[in-house]
């Protein structure tokens, strides 16, 4: 019984049939090799644009925080009214600012008189 598909023949010889086998099996494993390794060559190329485009964010927000640092740390050096000391410029120049109660020991042994009574 002979195959047709489309308008090709396969051939009646058993020995050009094993051939032919065999050399579609060699076009379709190359083929596959082909495709894998298109494939790899575009994930690849994909991969390093978006390490590239990732780079470049990172570049320009590095370089807006910095600008953006400069800009706080100079207008905060012209509002301040008080010299810095060393001990400030050591610290980087940042300020912290805080409020604070000062208790003293005799308003501690007057608290404590009154909570135990």
């Amino acid at each position: 019984m002979r195959l047709i598909i489309g308008n090709v023949q396969t051939p009646a010889n058993p020995l050009l049939r094993a051939v032919s086998l065999i050399l579609g099996a060699v076009v379709f494993v190359a083929a596959l090799v082909f495709g894998a390794v298109l494939f790899a060559l575009v994930i690849g190329i994909v991969v390093i644009l978006a390490a590239i485009a990732a780079a470049r964010v990172w570049w320009i927000a590095r370089k807006l925080r910095a600008a953006s640092g400069e800009a706080r740390v100079g207008s905060a050096r012209s509002q301040t009214q008080f010299s810095r000391s060393g001990a400030d410029e050591a610290a980087g120049g940042r300020i912290i600012e805080g409020e604070y109660t000062d208790v003293s020991e005799s308003s501690r042994e007057n608290r404590g008189r009154h909570e135990s009574s």
